[in-house]
């Protein structure tokens, strides 16, 4: 359940660059809600591009800047204390946009290629942002649901770096962050 650009987090609304809001709330909360009273949903997979909030787009919750890690919490524990268990889905590995030009003049992509190196991301970086989820995780506590975390880079990285593509098919649209 969800709607494009409105991050499902419990009472927080999204801005567009002329600080208008997109009307997420209330009806990100009313998808909440409805997760949370159906007792034929025992698990709740939230994901949403969450590099980009905060950074490139401003959160707001009743009309007041808020902290993304603040409504994750908050969002988390609100499912978790329902009994949901809750997988938290990191963002997908984020790659170059301008990565995109020359490979598509290729006959395949092969981004693994000494020519693609510049279309390749440093895994490593990304063990900040799963530290920075674990950390939000641990702080949501003794709760009856359980909170697991699902890094996509366990299946898009190889050991040192992300952003491969295989040799018949690109796995990113062209924007670097959508699958």
């Amino acid at each position: 359940i969800g709607r494009g650009s409105c991050p499902p987090l419990m009472g927080v609304d999204v801005l567009d660059k002329e600080n208008a809001s997109l009307a997420c709330q209330p009806l990100v909360d009313n998808y909440l809600e409805f997760i949370r009273n159906s007792a034929d949903i025992g698990v709740v997979i939230v994901h949403w591009f969450n590099a980009q909030y905060g950074r490139d787009v401003p959160l707001v919750a009743r009309g007041n800047p808020v902290r993304q890690r603040d409504a994750m919490v908050d969002t988390i524990r609100y499912l978790a204390s329902a009994g949901k268990t809750v997988v938290v889905v990191m963002d997908v590995p984020e790659v170059p946009t301008s990565c995109y030009p020359a490979a598509r003049q290729r006959a395949f992509p092969v981004w693994n290629s000494d020519e693609g190196r510049e279309c390749l991301v440093d895994r490593a970086r990304r063990g900040t942002v799963r530290s920075e989820i674990d950390v939000i995780v641990a702080e949501v506590g003794e709760v009856p649901g359980r909170v697991l975390v699902f890094d996509p880079a366990d299946v898009l990285c190889r050991v040192d770096v992300c952003g491969e593509v295989d040799s018949a098919n690109y796995l990113y649209q062209a924007d670097g962050n959508h699958l």
